[in-house]
């Protein structure tokens, strides 16, 4: 005896995760991402006649990273009939601060060296994401031109201390007048 079926096609089920994704990404109305699925089916599926509904099984933890795991349920008039788990990539772009040329080893950041840039982005790195945060800091490594800086790259630079000696250096214009002096 055959009994009566239905095929389920394998977009229906990228397109409920996806749709589960794209609301629980949207909760941040600044975040700009994109999802890439990982996970290829190559045939829809053939279930018993009857009410086809679709569930989230637990809660998708969303990662930058490494894979996000989509667990979906398909169930029949209201029973379970197949779970399965999709995977996704998901890219977080930002707006992060990357060399405009190559850069040395102690050079201090200006406005002229750097520049802000829309860039794929992971959620454990400490990008620097304006320019006024690190105008002035020293960098503690080379980078090179179109490098993406991190927080970790750059140093502050030393500071006078009361006491020690220092050159007193004043310029106008063309004249530049040098003394030796202590800190005060």
């Amino acid at each position: 005896v055959q009994a009566a079926t239905q095929q389920v096609p394998v977009e229906m089920l990228y397109a409920f995760a996806e749709n589960h994704l794209h609301n629980k990404l949207q909760q941040d109305p600044l975040l700009d991402y994109q999802l890439e699925l990982l996970t290829r089916l190559t045939v829809d599926f053939t279930l018993p006649a009857g009410e086809v509904k679709l569930q989230v099984g637990s809660e998708p933890i969303i990662r930058y990273d490494m894979p996000t795991q989509v667990p979906v349920s398909v169930y029949v008039n209201g029973q379970r009939f197949l779970n399965i788990s999709l995977a996704y990539k998901i890219k977080k772009y930002d707006l992060l601060l990357v060399a405009n040329k190559n850069l040395s080893n102690g050079e201090t950041i200006d406005f002229t060296n750097v520049r802000l840039e829309k860039r794929e982005s992971t959620r454990d790195a400490e990008y620097v994401k304006s320019i006024e945060e690190v105008v002035g800091l020293k960098l503690k490594r080379s980078v090179s031109v179109d490098t993406v800086l991190l927080k970790n790259y750059l140093d502050k630079p030393q500071l006078i201390r009361r006491g020690l000696p220092v050159m007193i250096i004043s310029r106008q214009g063309n004249i530049e007048v040098n003394a030796p002096g202590i800190a005060l």
